[in-house]
């Protein structure tokens, strides 16, 4: 072994705790990539393999009372591939709590489904007798077991004994603990013989040709216009984007930006290299000009420390791969709760790994070779005159910090903060991202916070009530004249609009749930305080407007995206047509795309009986939602089925569920984040003592107690993390508005950029504790030097 392997060997037991920091580091922040890049292509292939097994349907279409010879005439039709028939029902079950809740009831043919089918994971098909199957996902929403029997409430007085007879996994439907509804299954002939009515009202198509929007539109189309022929209603063409899972995009938006900050955490981690070669190095910096003098090359001298940091980098990275694998999964397990998905392909695969353990060995190395060649190539001269001691500009910091503090320890620890300044860049650039990625996340949580606040201002109203068939308005309200407390019942209309491109059909782009891609038209009642929305641009709706529109936020910025104030837009409805101007756009927050107009626009788009409704709002006296279990009880005592009774708090609830896991996970990142950047404070508390033990023995030899010493250390440590403090401040505001956008799309919402006190003062008094905690046992060290000790030892 030559010589200067055997210096760097003796370096390395020197200074080994510093280099143990910075593994157990490096672990850490691979641990964390590893776990994201796991997650990624654990979630990616399984919700791919989920959606793929469901064979989608390419299109469906909206369709009245179809029969056999009418789908066998749909088989044989150009360019179709498969057509099968579906029927829904909707009803409520009491479940085992005793809570209500909405069923919807999928009705399919006898054998088993092969256009978006569903995985049978208990049970047979068809159930048979007065079986249903229930979805995975709602069997905690209805909390009954295999085998228990439950009665369906549908309109009126009607009733079903429903018998649960097993369990299916549909990875198309979002998760039922989400949206409070229980999903079940059974087969026309079951329905028929419980009295529901089960006539097919959606044709689904896969289409052959080429997956893509333009091939599947020319086939369903054309199945459509053969159909509305032959003298059948076609209603609505839905064509959702193509093999698209209707939360892959979210999910692949929230998992990239994870991984962005998980790619971050490595690079910190580099630097954190960089700062410990860096620190030793400067205590070599003699010894190192020694052998520039006898002809050392700058390659000669990088070339072992280069290798020694490759090798840790390694022996961390393989150990971040063996941790991350366990920590991806589990985070793949608990998202796919919240996706409604079977995990079928768990790790990582090898592409991914090996770029992984490329990541974690190339960047320490790179940002090492930085310090490394810095001190290989700097000037022997130079290097010999390198003696630790102030400039003049040191001593005037010193005087200044004489004057704010009196004190010689806080004298001391702040002089000895700027003598090293690449290392306390390095350090700050470590807590400081640390620092701002923990208080972005404290940011988004108080503008979540915020976001709530808007909605009970823009809200006036508490409860939503959805009928299952529409009823005299008049009826409703003399129904409603009894529940305690209501202020005022408004009858809000809906229904699903696209941009008419001149065609007779009505065609969407939603998913199959009609909820993901959907736009819809919503009448505002003339006169209603109701909604009191924010206008960002041109005004609210007037009395007397006939042809006019206000788009809210998520409206303006998806689907009719460039839409500005004075735009004619042609919408179609199911049933009508609307030619209106828009006259503002409104921020909306907790809502999906929509388009507000008046009672008689509405009327154009949706023709009907406008005395009959179908969904309602309702205010109380005292601004909090009545009992929902009174208001259904009341309406289903005047015979007025009801579909479902919302309260305004349940909606915050159910987006809170879309935003909590990423939170979640972004603040477990920031605290890897932090605990990479205490110990790089620790690894330079550590060398700074080494750089300065000779002023040490000094201070002590003029009287200086240990406990100055070890004080002017601490002090040290806790100014760099006031410094990284400051420093995270403004960051975080950089790192808010760069994800809030991401949040935006991820729950429909606009999240405010605002600054959390709290959250600063949370990290204020977690970061300073930590920091001294983590230079403790420098600051010992230096405290128990003795003056002959400190005075001797020079070098290795």
């Amino acid at each position: 072994m030559s010589t200067r392997w055997r210096k760097i060997w003796r370096e390395f037991r020197f200074a080994r705790d510093r280099f143990v920091l910075l593994v157990a580091a490096l672990a850490l922040a691979m641990t964390a990539l590893t776990a994201l890049l796991s997650a990624r292509d654990t979630l990616t292939r399984s919700m791919q393999a989920n959606f793929a097994a469901t064979r989608a349907a390419s299109a469906q279409l909206r369709v009245e009372r179809l029969d056999a010879p009418v789908l066998a005439a749909v088989r044989a039709m150009p360019g179709v591939a498969g057509a099968d028939l579906i029927a829904h029902a909707s009803g409520r079950v009491v479940a085992a709590n005793g809570r209500t809740r909405p069923l919807l009831l999928y009705i399919r043919g006898e054998s088993l489904p092969e256009i978006s089918t569903f995985d049978l994971r208990d049970g047979t098909w068809p159930p048979g007798g007065n079986g249903v199957l229930i979805e995975r996902s709602a069997r905690g929403v209805l909390g009954l077991d295999a085998g228990a029997e439950f009665d369906l409430l549908l309109d009126g007085e009607r009733r079903a004994t429903l018998r649960h007879a097993g369990v299916v996994h549909d990875a198309a439907l979002a998760p039922a603990s989400q949206e409070g509804v229980v999903y079940a299954y059974t087969s026309f002939s079951t329905a028929a013989a419980l009295g529901i009515d089960a006539a097919p009202d959606w044709l689904l198509l896969r289409c052959s040709g080429a997956p893509t929007v333009a091939v599947i539109r020319d086939c369903a189309t054309g199945v459509a216009r053969q159909l509305v022929a032959q003298g059948h209603a076609v209603r609505e063409v839905r064509i959702p984007p193509p093999g698209l899972h209707p939360h892959e995009t979210q999910m692949q938006a929230a998992l990239r930006l994870l991984l962005a900050f998980g790619v971050l955490a490595v690079v910190l981690a580099a630097v954190l290299c960089a700062a410990v070669v860096g620190g030793l190095l400067a205590q070599q910096s003699r010894a190192i000009a020694v052998q520039q003098s006898l002809g050392a090359t700058p390659w000669m001298l990088a070339l072992p420390y280069l290798a020694l940091i490759a090798g840790l980098a390694l022996v961390a990275s393989a150990i971040g791969l063996f941790l991350g694998y366990g920590a991806g999964l589990h985070l793949a397990l608990h998202s796919a709760q919240h996706l409604n998905l079977r995990i079928v392909a768990r790790g990582l695969a090898l592409a991914p790994s090996l770029l992984s353990l490329a990541t974690g060995v190339a960047l320490p190395v790179l940002a090492a070779a930085i310090p490394v060649f810095a001190a290989a190539r700097r000037p022997v001269r130079a290097a010999l005159d390198d003696h630790g001691i102030a400039s003049p500009r040191d001593a005037q910091r010193t005087a200044f910090a004489a004057r704010f503090a009196g004190a010689p320890a806080l004298t001391l620890a702040w002089r000895n903060l700027w003598r090293r300044r690449v290392r306390l860049v390095l350090n700050l650039a470590l807590l400081g991202a640390a620092g701002a990625l923990f208080l972005a996340n404290a940011n988004l949580r108080s503008g979540w916070y915020a976001v709530m606040a808007d909605a009970a201002r823009q809200w006036n109203f508490q409860q939503r009530i959805a009928l299952q068939e529409p009823v005299d308005s008049a009826a409703v309200r003399r129904a409603l004249a009894g529940v305690p407390g209501l202020r005022a019942v408004e009858s809000w209309p809906s229904t699903m609009v696209a941009a008419d491109d001149g065609d007779a059909l009505f065609v969407t782009g939603a998913h199959a749930d009609g909820g993901h891609g959907a736009v819809r038209l919503r009448a505002v009642p003339d006169g209603s305080d109701f909604l009191a929305l924010p206008i960002t641009e041109g005004r609210w709706l007037a009395t007397g407007d006939t042809h006019a529109i206000v788009l809210n936020s998520v409206a303006a910025s998806t689907t009719f995206a460039g839409t500005r104030v004075g735009d004619w837009l042609d919408l179609r409805g199911p049933d009508g047509h609307l030619r209106a101007q828009v006259v503002g756009i409104a921020r909306e927050v907790m809502a999906g795309a929509s388009i507000y107009t008046t009672p008689g626009a509405y009327a154009l788009a949706a023709p009907g009986d406008a005395t009959a409704v179908s969904s309602l709002r309702l205010a109380y006296r005292d601004g909090r939602a009545g009992d929902a279990a009174i208001v259904r009880k009341t309406l289903e005592g005047a015979g007025i089925a009801v579909s479902a009774v919302i309260d305004n708090a349940d909606v915050g609830e159910s987006q809170w569920a879309h935003l909590g896991i990423l939170l979640l996970v972004l603040r477990a990142v920031a605290v890897i984040m932090a605990v990479v950047g205490l110990a790089g404070l620790a690894a330079a508390a550590s060398a700074a003592v080494i750089d300065r033990r000779r002023e040490f023995g000094v201070l002590a030899a003029i009287g200086a107690t240990p406990a100055t010493i070890l004080r002017s250390v601490l002090y040290e440590a806790v100014f760099a993390a006031l410094l990284s403090l400051a420093l995270a401040l403004p960051l975080s505001l950089a790192a808010t508005a760069a994800i809030a956008p991401l949040l935006d799309n991820l729950a429909g919402m606009p999240l405010p950029l605002r600054l959390s006190p709290a959250g600063s003062l949370l990290w204020a008094a977690l970061l300073l504790p930590a920091a001294v905690l983590a230079c403790l046992l420098p600051a010992r060290s230096a405290a128990k030097l003795s003056v002959v000790e400190a005075l001797r030892r020079d070098g290795l």
